[in-house]
């Protein structure tokens, strides 16, 4: 968030059985300090929680056994820790609030057609489902819509992207009521 510093993905397509692996590197702004996160394996979406910890969601071989799961890893260290594991079960887009005290997560399609959007405490591990949104089957593929969350700048709100009333539409939610059940 200072801009100090910047996390990057190096990816090989052509990995053995397919399936692209992803590697995690940080840098300093000049492009020195570079830090090797994690080695070739699962790794997509991320964000970071504050200057010294980005949630991602990857396999965690460094810090964990328990595969695929949303991870906090610690910038040029190889600690982490999953965030809660039978919570957050799907891949997706991650942000924490900007005072830091909530999670948003959206989920990838469901075989329904659905996207999920979910809000969670880290302090009371604690979540919940804030939406289910229909996505049009033509919509799937490269023409998509993901969730997208982002937050207000005071925490209160969230706004999103969505195509379940037919057409492209950005949306905004305020979370008072939901903050107030997960707390």
């Amino acid at each position: 968030p200072s801009g100090e510093r910047l996390v990057f993905l190096a990816r090989n397509f052509y990995a053995p059985g397919g399936m692209w692996e992803t590697a995690i590197l940080s840098c300093d702004r000049e492009g020195k300090e570079l830090f090797l996160l994690s080695d070739f394996a699962m790794a997509s979406h991320y964000y970071w929680k504050d200057d010294r910890v980005l949630a991602f969601y990857s396999d965690g071989r460094e810090v964990s056994d328990l595969g695929a799961q949303f991870y906090e890893l610690t910038d040029l260290t190889h600690e982490g820790r999953a965030l809660d594991p039978a919570f957050f079960v799907r891949d997706g887009h991650m942000s924490y609030s900007p005072d830091g005290n909530w999670l948003l997560y959206d989920s990838y399609i469901f075989p329904d057609f659905t996207r999920q959007l979910y809000l969670y405490n880290p302090r009371a591990k604690r979540g919940g489902l804030l939406g289910v949104y229909r996505v049009p089957e033509v919509c799937v593929g490269d023409i998509r819509c993901d969730l997208h969350p982002v937050w207000a700048p005071d925490s209160g709100a969230i706004s999103f992207d969505s195509v379940h009333e037919g057409f492209r539409g950005v949306y905004r939610m305020d979370l008072s009521e939901q903050m107030k059940l997960l707390k």
